[in-house]
């Protein structure tokens, strides 16, 4: 059975946090994958050199995922509101940078500061919505909307950057970015919920901060170069070295720091595990999507326009099944977990990828990718929906920002590793540059992506927590939200006092 707040629905206010928050996470995720289309144009237009063409993408996800643990704690520190409006805005100016550059140089800067304004975005999105839905029915629908936001941005990018490329010219891959930040800026200041933030929160470990930021950065730089130029090469060597010192030294700093960037409140929740799940299942998507718009164009020669409608049936089975898993996360039956979801949602992405690996030498969109892409993307969310909602439950409103930060920090370098060790599967595979070689290479390159998610699939049942997807503590799955926090006053606002 439902409860009487499933049945009302999500309207009002939470209704327009829920979308202002869902429009910010879809439009992060649609800018990662793009300029994927648009590499081509850009090139041409711009004159980027064939080695400096991959900058394009790496500028964006090296912020982003390098500043998404500093971002969280920001968020914690001066309010999930303010950083969330600051970052949209941020973003809003460095799309403008992008549409409008000349060259090569300015156009990578541009993406640098869209990674940063998206790292602070990305964690206060996520802050917001455990602060407007902290547990109850609604909580589920709501983390339904988000995941299916998030999930699907990536691939929509894909076909949003095929349609405006070929028609409009790539700039527009960046202007479509305008109406809708100020759009999320102008309602989120009407909407969003206003809280106070202690003094005492606001100071920030230096340390522990650049030390985090910096390992982060140069694990991601050093993950996509790696495919370039070779894993056992001396540049590829000597950054991973980089990045695990700094990391090493971020870990011996937060362990004896009395104000550590991210508390032990956060690593000891037994939530916490389901960040792991969450880089394993974007690490999967981000490849397998890739390796599928490879197969497109390089074994059936289809054009960038045709690769972007072609990704569609991932997006419509992410909806389809954000539905239906909400609505089964929604009835109080005795069975249902989110545990449970998440390990089914795991198996369905294994199936997907198996399909598409096994029938691939058939050489068919429809009979090859249109089930395999259907069944991955529906079985996307039914595992994301309850994953996100789990990672973040029984979280206290000070440490939400960091929870987040953690959760989204472990899928963007999830998604490093899986494009860079995928592509790199692929490529090792091929043994020559005909269309049979590339395509036998793509093949053991979804087939592998295809074992990690079953392997996935046993990891969460292992290790996930088992009953309903909870709420903070004495708060229990299923009953009716209370309205979480304290509005205030106008005043205090201006004092700078609000989260």
């Amino acid at each position: 059975m439902s409860d009487p707040a499933a049945r009302r629905g999500i309207g009002g206010r939470a209704g327009a946090v829920l979308a202002i928050v869902c429009s910010a996470q879809l439009i992060l995720a649609v800018d990662i994958t793009i300029v994927l289309v648009a590499d081509v144009q850009i090139k041409q237009a711009l004159g980027f050199g064939e080695a400096d063409l991959s900058w394009i993408v790496t500028a964006y996800a090296l912020t982003f995922g390098g500043l998404l643990l500093l971002a969280g704690r920001l968020s914690d520190s001066f309010g999930h509101r303010r950083l969330f409006l600051v970052g949209l805005a941020a973003f809003g100016a460095a799309s403008a940078c992008a549409a409008l550059s000349a060259d090569p140089l300015e156009l990578v800067l541009s993406r640098a500061a869209q990674g940063v304004s998206a790292a602070m975005v990305s964690p206060a999105a996520l802050a917001l919505l455990g602060d407007e839905f902290p547990h109850g029915s609604r909580r589920s629908r709501a983390f339904g909307f988000w995941a299916a936001s998030g999930s699907a941005g990536g691939v929509i990018g894909y076909t949003v950057g095929g349609v405006l490329v070929g028609y409009l010219g790539w700039r527009w891959a960046f202007i479509i970015n305008l109406p809708i930040t100020a759009a999320g800026i102008l309602a989120g200041r009407r909407c969003l919920p206003v809280r106070v933030v202690p003094a005492s929160r606001r100071r920030l470990p230096v340390l522990g901060a650049g030390s985090i930021t910096a390992g982060l950065g140069v694990l991601i730089y050093a993950l996509g170069q790696g495919e370039s130029d070779g894993w056992v090469s001396s540049t590829t060597l000597a950054l991973l070295a980089g990045a695990t010192l700094c990391i090493a030294v971020f870990v011996v700093h937060e362990a004896g720091s009395p104000d550590p960037l991210i508390a032990l409140a956060v690593i000891r929740r037994r939530e916490s595990v389901a960040s792991v799940s969450a880089a394993l299942q974007a690490a999967i998507i981000s490849a397998a999507v890739y390796l599928g718009s490879l197969y497109l164009q390089q074994v059936l020669g289809d054009s960038p326009q045709r690769v972007g409608i072609a990704t569609l049936p991932v997006p419509l089975g992410v909806a389809a099944g954000a539905y239906a898993v909400t609505r089964l996360l929604r009835r109080r039956v005795s069975g249902y977990h989110g545990t449970g979801f998440i390990v089914v949602g795991f198996g369905l992405v294994a199936a997907g990828l198996a399909w598409i690996g096994a029938e691939a030498r058939t050489e068919s969109y429809a009979a090859v990718l249109l089930p395999g892409w259907a069944t991955l993307g529906f079985g996307l969310a039914v595992s994301q929906v309850p994953l996100a909602a789990l990672a973040t439950s029984n979280a206290s409103e000070d440490i939400r920002g960091a929870v987040a930060g953690v959760y989204n920090m472990a899928q963007q370098v999830g998604t490093a590793i899986g494009l860079a060790a995928f592509s790199a599967v692929a490529v090792a595979y091929a043994h020559g540059s005909t269309v049979t070689d590339r395509l036998h290479g793509l093949q053991a390159a979804i087939l592998g992506a295809s074992a990690l998610a079953l392997a996935a699939a046993v990891f969460a049942w292992l290790t996930l927590p088992r009953g309903a997807v909870a709420g903070p503590p004495g708060s229990p799955a299923g009953e009716p939200e209370r309205r979480p926090g304290q509005d205030i006053s106008p005043a205090q606002v201006e004092s700078g006092t609000e989260s």
